[in-house]
């Protein structure tokens, strides 16, 4: 029972509200109000002003004595309490919906633990149940290991696949380059080659014309004496031997 209680205070401690706690002596005082309690001294004039959180989860009420007070409601009350305050003109407005603490679930879970454990120990199972949660403990650690290797296994061997398959990459990337740039380099001799052979030839074809042509310089040359010779010499019918 004493755990509940402390369950509940840690929960009314850290939950947000619209007005600050009351001190403890105060706050024991004030009457608590449920929704019917409310829509009473809303008709009988004892509340001054209203705020309804935007989830419609609870409202602040302010009485005309000064005194707030936090009422839980559901959605399906909002508008019969709205309806009460427009019948009796009192003043009230939509605040943002409360945002728990963070503290609140970590609060909750750990006095929670506090009581199964306090039952586990009354029924005289403690020692049993931590023998248990040991041996649990020592299997998550093992297996968390053997996941670890796995992982590392499995990362050593695609680092050292992707290795490979770069080091492949540039090899056949090295070799397409060679073979490119050796063709090009044959390809740039064979030209070299081809304007050479034909400026050789243009060249040549010149002096062997020249030659062509003074060698039939030198064969008329000789031949026009003969002719005249023959022609002097003559035949017997005084013409010469060509039959000129």
């Amino acid at each position: 029972m004493a755990l509940i209680v402390a369950l509940h205070a840690i929960g009314f401690l850290f939950q947000p509200s619209f007005h600050p706690p009351y001190a403890p002596e105060i706050a024991n005082t004030i009457q608590r109000w449920e929704i019917s309690t409310l829509r009473d001294q809303i008709h009988a004039g004892r509340v001054k002003r209203v705020a309804i959180y935007q989830d419609c989860s609870s409202v602040e009420v302010l009485d005309v004595n000064g005194l707030q007070r936090k009422i839980d409601i559901f959605p399906e009350v909002a508008p019969l309490l709205v309806k009460d305050m427009h019948a009796e003109h009192i003043d009230f407005f939509v605040a943002p919906a409360p945002e728990p603490s963070p503290l609140v679930p970590f609060a909750r879970a750990f006095v929670f633990t506090l009581l199964v454990v306090w039952i586990i120990d009354a029924l005289g199972m403690l020692p049993t149940f931590l023998f248990g949660a040991a041996i649990i403990g020592w299997l998550v650690l093992h297996a968390a290991h053997e996941l670890d290797l796995m992982l590392t296994e499995a990362w050593e061997g695609m680092h050292a696949s992707l290795v490979t398959s770069v080091e492949k990459h540039d090899a056949a990337c090295a070799a397409t380059l060679a073979y490119v740039g050796l063709r090009a380099r044959r390809r740039a001799r064979r030209f070299e080659k081809d304007e050479e052979h034909e400026e050789g030839s243009e060249a040549g074809a010149a002096p062997a014309l020249l030659y062509r042509i003074r060698g039939l310089d030198s064969a008329s040359a000789e031949a026009i004496p003969a002719l005249v010779e023959a022609k002097d010499e003559g035949g017997p019918d005084g013409q010469s031997s060509f039959g000129i």
